[in-house]
């Protein structure tokens, strides 16, 4: 899906009018039609050559234009609970009774903060950040999807006069781990695990080398990351239904806490 999010970030950071920018407005506007879609039919549509949608393609990284088509509907296929944290009983509510649906959405994102609040051990990530700060090089490393969140944190680190290194892309969090030392620290964030899951041959080289390693989740069943020196677990139970707030809150403390302690005066 990274190559997904890459075409959506191209589309907000160059002209709308450009070639590349007109085939990713086409595909998005008739992605129920992109599985029957020829590359002459696309390049018709939006007024550019065969040669030009094949290098779209390779530009964001497909193999070729066929790969291209059988990435861009999966998300069509996936089910409301994957793309929209919602089961079958969740989208008849919302189709029905929006109102209901929303009240209980609410209640369900409250539980998960209130969790938050409650159950973090205050004198655990306090030891964790006196150990980050006393590290030379610290490296963070997350999906695409929280790129927002990563950006944050690296902001929160600067802010208190720390340097964090970080990525937008799995190319560069590759490229990162070429710097890794026994003196770095490395926390890898990620709500319900998927990164670790989708990424295991970065995680193991991470896991594998002689530094300091934690792991921040809200997903409290994910035995990879056992293999991490430390585990914060955001909430003692899980909340699919409430997306990442849960993370979004505990890093935003994080970084405060951080602030709080280590600040450069």
């Amino acid at each position: 899906m990274e190559s997904y999010i890459k075409m959506l970030d191209y589309l907000n950071t160059h002209e709308l009018d450009s070639s590349y920018a007109r085939i990713i407005i086409y595909l998005i506007k008739h992605i129920n039609n992109v599985p029957k879609l020829s590359i002459t039919e696309l390049a018709n549509e939006c007024f550019v050559s065969n040669a030009t949608v094949s290098r779209f393609a390779r530009f964001f990284q497909y193999e070729n234009f066929q790969s291209l088509k059988k990435e861009l509907t999966l998300p069509s296929q996936y089910k409301p609970e994957f793309n929209f944290r919602m089961n079958s009983k969740s989208v008849d509510l919302i189709t029905d009774n929006p109102k209901e649906f929303l009240k209980k959405y609410s209640q369900a994102i409250i539980n998960s903060i209130e969790d938050v609040s409650e159950n973090i051990d205050i004198e655990k990530v306090d030891k964790i950040l006196t150990l980050i700060n006393k590290q030379k090089k610290l490296f963070l490393f997350g999906s695409p999807s929280s790129l927002n969140l990563l950006q944050e944190i690296q902001r929160g680190f600067f802010i208190s006069g720390s340097v964090i290194y970080t990525g937008e892309t799995i190319a560069d969090f590759e490229r990162l781990t070429n710097y890794i030392d026994s003196q770095s620290f490395v926390i890898v964030l990620s709500s319900f695990g998927n990164f670790l899951s989708e990424n295991t041959k970065l995680m193991n080289a991470i896991i594998n080398m002689d530094c300091e390693t934690c792991f921040i989740t809200q997903h409290t069943e994910n035995l990879i990351s056992t293999s991490f020196d430390h585990i914060i677990s955001v909430t003692k139970r899980n909340y699919i239904e409430a997306g990442s707030y849960p993370t979004i809150l505990f890093c935003e403390y994080f970084v405060r806490r951080y602030f709080s302690l280590f600040r450069k005066k």
